[in-house]
């Protein structure tokens, strides 16, 4: 845009009088110089810019949504881990070496489910629950008892349902636990040996909030007591060191990933079998 008019006459006057000549009155419009608008983008490369700031944010978001909710979900599951596994040692120093717990001699040869609730409930009350914070306590209810519409389970063999019962513990930070015998020694009507050993955990390290899918927020525990030994369930019933192994049985059995998950130092690698 030209600038002319009075803003280029009031330039040449006064270099006129500070030189006190007219040879201005010579000199070409250079002083009056263009000043052009500046540039702007038409609707068109607006419009391809967004598009294509869209195309790459498409491409990586559900990465980074994923990526984020992976790091939340280890770190759950690691809380869990801990916690369940402080209580027990906690009460190992109240109540001694766990192959010496017994169920209070309790003995019921009519009917293996009310042994097995008994069984749980002694448990829980007494070697878990006064070592947790804040428990909300559930007696032999589903998971849809307490909310849930359903869980999902992309396992091969060794599944997990919504419907099955427990005794159902809800923490204070939301997670949900549900426990059930996995072995016991009862000994006989005349001598009863009562000695638990094995309890099954399976764990909703987020509560009811979702996804609700094993090898995401569900993971199942094992608790030896012959042997105090408290891990990740495994599929194979015993602890397993190879990774290869954990791998497998993860993607065969997702709710024993969390051996795998802490073996990688509790971070899900990019094999990990995320469903």
């Amino acid at each position: 845009m030209r600038q002319g008019g009075g803003g280029c006459k009031t330039r040449k006057t006064l270099i006129n009088r500070l030189f006190l000549n007219n040879f201005t009155n010579t000199l070409p419009d250079i002083l009056c110089f263009s000043i052009k608008a500046p540039y702007a983008f038409t609707m068109a490369e607006v419009l391809i810019t967004l598009g294509i700031i869209g195309i790459v944010a498409a491409m990586t978001l559900p990465s980074l949504i994923q990526n984020h909710q992976k790091k939340v979900l280890t770190t759950q599951l690691k809380r869990t881990y801990s916690v369940l596994a402080q209580a027990i040692e906690r009460s190992k120093a109240d109540y001694g070496d766990s192959s010496g717990w017994g169920m209070e001699q309790y003995y019921n040869s009519e009917s293996s489910t009310a042994n097995a609730k008994e069984i749980v409930k002694i448990f829980a009350s007494k070697y878990l629950v006064p070592y947790l914070s804040k428990v909300e306590v559930h007696e032999w209810v589903t998971l849809e008892d307490i909310g849930y519409k359903s869980i999902t389970d992309n396992g091969t063999t060794d599944g997990e349902s919504s419907k099955t019962q427990g005794l159902v513990l809800v923490l204070n930070d939301g997670s949900v636990l549900r426990i059930s015998m996995a072995g016991y020694n009862y000994g006989t009507e005349d001598a009863p040996d009562n000695k638990l050993t094995n309890v099954y955990i399976l764990a909703d390290v987020n509560g009811k909030r979702g996804p609700n899918q094993t090898g995401k927020d569900i993971f199942a525990f094992y608790f030896q007591t012959q042997n105090g030994n408290f891990r990740f369930y495994s599929w194979s019933r015993t602890p397993v060191l190879d990774r290869n192994k954990n791998l497998e049985y993860c993607q065969k059995v997702p709710k024993t990933c969390g051996q795998l998950i802490m073996q990688d130092g509790w971070e899900i690698k990019d094999d990990y079998p995320w469903w």
